[in-house]
């Protein structure tokens, strides 16, 4: 009998590298790996996370350098630790950063340059629920935040409050510092 962490294993592979595909096979995982190179970095980031909560210390150090490696070849940092459901899918890699205190539930997409972290890491947890789509550029940071299910975020908003279940929001506020002198140039 599988032990529920391959299970995650497996649930999370067939959702996010076979995606429409009617079963699980590992040669059909393979295949999909040789042929479409994004499927490698789910792949590999469910691998790390699966050796990561192994009792095995060969298995953490090894863990920790598929991250390295999904680090420099992708610029995308999600820290092992870092509970995503099933279904995980980011539209472009770069300047992803996601701290191991933040739970996002089954098919979140995620867009570049997206910061989810807490502000105090000993005591904070983030949760984005299911069916979860944040923009470009947007930054989720606080204590205990609780982003509901099916909960979409605007391009470049700054999130520091819980949002509820089935919403829509972003950011829309803009500060003018100061009005530029005629001819002032700029930096």
């Amino acid at each position: 009998m599988a032990s529920p962490r391959y299970a995650h294993l497996k649930r999370c592979l067939k959702a996010e590298v076979l995606r429409k595909r009617p079963a699980f096979s590992w040669w059909a995982i393979a295949g999909r790996l040789l042929c479409e190179k994004e499927k490698r970095f789910y792949f590999l980031w469910r691998l790390a996370e699966y050796l990561h909560t192994s009792p095995s210390r060969a298995q953490h150090w090894l863990a920790q350098k598929i991250t390295h490696r999904l680090y420099y070849a992708y610029g995308c940092d999600i820290e092992l630790g870092t509970c995503i459901g099933p279904g995980l899918r980011i539209r472009h890699y770069s300047g992803i950063v996601i701290n191991k205190h933040a739970h996002i539930g089954a098919n979140c997409t995620l867009r570049q340059n997206t910061t989810i972290g807490a502000a105090s890491p000993d005591i904070s947890r983030i949760t984005l629920g299911d069916n979860v789509s944040v923009g470009a550029n947007v930054c989720i940071v606080g204590d205990n935040l609780q982003i509901g299910n099916n909960v979409t975020i605007g391009a470049a908003a700054f999130i520091n409050k819980n949002i509820a279940d089935n919403s829509v929001c972003y950011s829309r506020h803009v500060l003018v510092i100061r009005e530029k002198e005629l001819g002032e140039q700029t930096l």
